[in-house]
């Protein structure tokens, strides 16, 4: 077999965006587009790609930003990706990781595994990867997720919803809700719903929800079909609304936003199931609700009943169209340093131990600061 090669890009890569949006488990934080975003948050996106001759293999996209005066943080979002058949290629893709850490001086460096990444999982396991204990970021309640099937007609996704959910969907296609596509005209739109979501909920967007950042995603998404904005609407005010991103077979719903108004009109039931649809129409295979209470998903996969307090009102929104639970693999660390590879091994699951590394490093807020979190 001809040896594996690497090499490190940065900026826009249409090879590795085509890659990308062939693979079985592609993510929109893997294309060229969304690192350049991440531009305005601080972060400079680094791919390192393999390849077998002439030929890519596999890669991944990296983002980081400067540490102090000598370090960096980095981290790696639903990569690696590999050609079919390609986890072979993970031994040594793995390897390299480490030297890049070293290279470039990662001090804290975080890989998030794509859904179905089992064996890769155990390649780093192997070679001696730390787990991220539980309370460092990138921290979430909501690790697992939900994944629909969409390449099913309407009578079979309806008869996969549970019963309440499939009612009010059936409800919200009588109650006078309109669902329209939007234009980049429509992203402040979106943002102001995002906003009033959230400041119901007593949280603030773990995006930012104004000025550059939602316009250049949009930008950079919009242009070759890869986002779109859908909102519900009563009259001709909007109420709710979708930013959902697509890339290959998968759509996933990005982020959503929410007025509050006319709940008994059920405009959220009408926005998912005309997106579903939508998702269906344009080719894709899976819609991916992108987060859900990672404890609640637990214990319903293994079968387990959920005691009182650990239903979240959200996760079961999502859970009733009747997706596949998606847990996913714990995520994996490395650091340059041996000292911090040594302390972060030490904390376990103990909440103290979290803390007092998160202060050593200048983690503050669980990790707002450098990885949002799902809302």
């Amino acid at each position: 077999m001809t040896p594996a090669s690497y090499s490190l890009s940065s900026g826009a890569c249409p090879e590795w965006d085509a890659f990308v949006g062939r693979n079985d488990d592609p993510h929109f934080e893997q294309m060229s587009a969304w690192g350049e975003t991440q531009r305005l948050r601080g972060w400079t996106p680094l791919r390192l790609l393999q390849f077998r001759g002439q030929s890519l293999a596999g890669g991944a996209q990296i983002l980081e930003r400067p540490f102090g005066r000598f370090w960096r943080i980095a981290y790696l979002h639903r990569g690696p990706l590999w050609e079919e058949g390609g986890p072979h290629e993970g031994e040594g893709f793995a390897a390299e990781l480490k030297r890049l850490c070293r290279s470039r001086k990662y001090l804290y460096f975080v890989a998030v595994l794509p859904y179905h990444s089992d064996g890769f999982a155990r390649i780093l396991a192997r070679q001696d990867y730390p787990v991220l204990p539980e309370g460092l970021p990138p921290s979430s309640s909501m690790k697992a997720t939900s994944v629909l099937d969409v390449t099913r007609p309407d009578a079979a996704l309806l008869a996969g919803m549970h019963a309440s959910t499939r009612r009010n969907v059936r409800k919200s296609m009588r109650s006078g809700v309109t669902i329209r596509s939007g234009t980049s005209l429509d992203v402040p739109i979106f943002a102001d719903l995002l906003n009033t979501l959230c400041s119901r909920r007593g949280v603030r967007p773990n995006v930012p929800s104004g000025g550059e950042f939602l316009p250049r995603l949009w930008n950079a998404f919009g242009p070759p079909g890869q986002a779109a904005v859908f909102l519900a609407e009563v009259g001709d005010v909007p109420i709710a609304a979708r930013f959902v991103l697509s890339i290959g077979r998968w759509v996933t719903d990005w982020r959503h936003g929410w007025s509050g108004e006319h709940r008994d009109l059920f405009p959220n039931e009408a926005l998912d199931w005309h997106v579903i649809r939508w998702a269906r129409a344009r080719g894709a295979h899976f819609y991916d609700f992108c987060g859900v209470d990672t404890h609640m998903a637990l214990k319903m996969s293994r079968g387990e009943p959920l005691l009182p307090g650990e239903v979240c009102g959200m996760s079961s929104y999502k859970l009733g169209f009747g997706g596949e639970i998606l847990p996913l693999n714990p995520d994996y660390f490395w650091s340059a340093s041996r000292l911090v590879r040594t302390g972060i091994r030490s904390v376990g699951n103990r909440p103290a131990a979290s803390r007092v590394i998160r202060q050593l490093l200048g983690l503050r807020g669980r990790g707002r600061a450098w990885r949002e979190r799902r809302i």
